[in-house]
């Protein structure tokens, strides 16, 4: 892994992933979550898991 930096830029570019999820969904739940962005059912592109 390479050097983050200030943390600004890993924290811009954390935003912008989360921009991106499809789906949020309990830590859980996180075999269904990935089932379904393995199947890419139900439009799912990214999910995050919520603790």
């Amino acid at each position: 892994m390479g050097n983050l930096g200030s943390g600004h830029e890993s924290t811009l570019t954390w935003q912008g992933l989360e921009q991106l999820a499809t789906h949020r969904v309990p830590l859980e739940d996180a075999p269904e979550a990935y089932r379904m962005f393995q199947e890419k059912s139900d439009g799912c592109i990214k999910v995050v898991l919520k603790p």
